[in-house]
């Protein structure tokens, strides 16, 4: 791990670039002839001077925020990297305190009231689903899981070995429900064509957020238009750029632009 290149502006904060790699560890290589019924692997080392990048993470440091750019690193190595240098020119004690953490910008039930939503993915053990108790007076959307529990139940039914559900057998329930954006476009002289699903996705997303604040239901992502991503504990809030590749690596200038 080393800081590959730096760059300070007033009032725009602190780039930085850091790059992971092994000193002196060959890259692998195959031979490009898809024909070959057997291709071998080749350990080819570095040229004279030089080491193989296994990844970078670009990083842009304003006050007390952080923007990370990751390219084949994860955000630990930017992390790692911070407190070593906070650790070597300043002070210990500083760098056991400093962590990232990930702060949403708006509520969550603002961001799908801004963005809408597309898809809702509620996942959870076979297990938990089974034993999961319903409120009859009070359904809720994570119902659809014990659902989904009882008609595989009734699928192994008939299978003595097979008919109860046990705590570890290690088998986990996913539903996704989509709004089919390519259905959508061949309506789209249809006015008016999906808009009640869009309008249920939204009504179940509201219920999904408000009931887990009341039992700590975590089992759901919700997807939102811009395809920022909400699940129980946090927001994941992400953006999209076309950016010019160097090698295994990303062009400096275009990062810059992103961030």
């Amino acid at each position: 791990m080393r800081g590959a290149n730096f760059q300070s502006e007033s009032g725009q904060g602190l780039f930085l670039h850091v790059a992971s790699y092994v000193p002196n560890q060959p890259t692998s290589t195959i031979a490009k002839n898809p024909r070959l019924k057997k291709s071998k692997i080749y350990a080819e080392p570095a040229p004279d001077g030089e080491d193989y990048l296994n990844g970078d993470i670009f990083v842009l440091i304003k006050n007390n925020h952080v923007i990370l750019c990751p390219s084949g690193a994860r955000e630990s190595v930017a992390e790692l990297y911070i407190n070593n240098i906070i650790d070597k020119h300043f002070n210990k004690n500083i760098s056991n305190n400093l962590s990232f953490e990930a702060v949403a910008k708006v509520s969550k039930i603002r961001m799908i009231q801004e963005e809408g939503v597309k898809e809702i993915i509620l996942n959870a053990s076979l297990y938990d689903a089974s034993v999961q108790e319903i409120n009859e007076k009070k359904p809720n959307v994570s119902d659809l899981r014990k659902y989904l529990a009882d008609q595989i139940e009734q699928i192994f039914a008939r299978d003595a070995n097979l008919k109860e559900i046990k705590e570890k057998e290690n088998l986990n329930i996913k539903i996704s429900i989509k709004f089919d954006g390519n259905k959508a476009r061949k309506h789209t002289k249809e006015l008016g064509y999906g808009d009640i699903g869009k309008q249920r996705l939204l009504s179940a997303s509201n219920q999904l957020i408000n009931q887990s604040e009341i039992d700590g239901n975590n089992g759901f992502i919700i997807v939102t238009g811009l395809n920022n991503k909400i699940s129980a504990e946090d927001i994941l809030v992400s953006d999209s750029f076309r950016v010019k590749t160097l090698g295994k690596s990303l062009t400096n200038k275009y990062v810059n632009y992103a961030t």
